[in-house]
């Protein structure tokens, strides 16, 4: 089994942020291999930003993937 860390945390799930602050948060902050943490509970805000982000994320030439498949390239 490997231990694998969270690269990115967003703040999906502050009140006192923005959706869009949020946003700009996980942009800043991306890095080749990152896992990036989301939160599915109902005060996160990502839902409403998870499209715009997978979009232009890829637009911008990143790609996603697996924990499990980054493993193995190591």
């Amino acid at each position: 089994m490997q231990i694998v860390f969270w690269g990115v945390m967003p703040y999906d799930f502050d009140q006192n942020l923005t959706a869009d602050e949020s946003y700009a948060i996980l942009m800043r902050r991306l890095k080749p291999g990152t896992v990036i943490v989301l939160h599915d509970k109902p005060s996160s805000t990502a839902l409403q930003y998870l499209d715009r982000f997978l979009k232009n994320a890829m637009d911008d030439g990143w790609s996603f993937g697996l924990v499990d498949d980054s493993l193995t390239l190591t």
